[in-house]
């Protein structure tokens, strides 16, 4: 919810023509929810690089919820780029406006939009024409119901995207390349094209990966991390699976604790996917 539900009394500056201004929402990854993304008498917003999964309504809410036209703008000059959205027949409407809202100043582009349940559907009913919009190609996530939304180099997503500069990284913090990819993951990180000592110039590589149990961590020549270093192994919902503290440069990690599938390791500023079992 950007924006919205604020009461005048809580306004900052007090003066403020706005719920909310500038907001950045990237390279998230959201599971349905009855509208993930709403703009709620908010300018100036940028949503990108997020993939949206089977909302159980709407995708999109356009809203003035504190209606003052001598003082409030509407709810308009956002965009809406570089986004993944998955479709069911939970959703006959895609995007719900309200009143007293500017939907034809938003900007949508570079989206795919897939629909699950309706193989002949013409697109969704966003409020503006979008230029480089896909339309029901679906994306090849690696495995939804396990909630890993990676895509494959051959995914209508990958390299289809508007070069924004910003946001960077994706969901997993690997960074985009240059055309990214559509969505919240990369298809192309720009650290798979590295080899060998490369890599450890150049960002975390982690070995074995794909691994079957204890895992070897290294870092950037020229960022060497300071220890004791805590590292945490997270599921790809956020919930830290395992954590250890690293004494010193060649300590392992055992994950073969764990169960199988896709994982990302996050120590000090850095972060890398890995996938137990494979």
């Amino acid at each position: 919810n950007i924006g919205g539900s604020t009461g005048l009394q809580f306004f900052r500056p007090d003066t403020a023509h706005f719920e909310a201004a500038r907001v950045q929402v990237f390279s998230n990854i959201i599971i349905g929810s009855q509208a993930p993304i709403a703009f709620v008498g908010a300018v100036e917003v940028d949503v990108a690089h997020n993939t949206i999964y089977r909302p159980d309504k709407w995708a999109i809410r356009i809203l003035q919820e504190t209606v003052d036209p001598s003082r409030f703008l509407p709810c308009g000059n956002n965009r809406f780029r570089n986004n993944i959205v998955v479709l069911s027949n939970a959703n006959p409407v895609v995007t719900n406006i309200g009143p007293n809202t500017a939907p034809e100043s938003f900007a949508f582009s570079n989206n795919l939009w897939y629909h699950v349940d309706n193989p002949n559907w013409n697109g969704p009913d966003i409020p503006v024409a979008e230029p480089n919009q896909i339309v029901n190609q679906n994306p090849l996530f690696q495995d939804p119901l396990n909630e890993d939304f990676s895509i494959p180099t051959n995914s209508p997503a990958a390299g289809q995207g508007l070069n924004l500069g910003d946001p960077e990284f994706d969901f997993l913090h690997q960074q985009f390349a240059n055309p990214p990819s559509i969505g919240a993951v990369e298809a192309n990180p720009v650290s798979a094209v590295f080899q060998g000592e490369e890599v450890a110039k150049f960002g975390l590589s982690i070995y074995p990966n794909p691994t079957a149990g204890p895992i070897q961590l290294r870092f950037p020549e020229n960022k060497p991390p300071a220890y004791p270093l805590l590292v945490t192994i997270k599921d790809l919902s956020g919930k830290t699976a395992l954590s250890k503290v690293l004494q010193n440069e060649g300590d392992r990690i055992d994950i073969g604790i764990l169960p199988k599938g896709p994982y990302v390791v996050q120590a000090g500023n850095f972060a890398k996917k890995i996938v137990l079992g494979y």
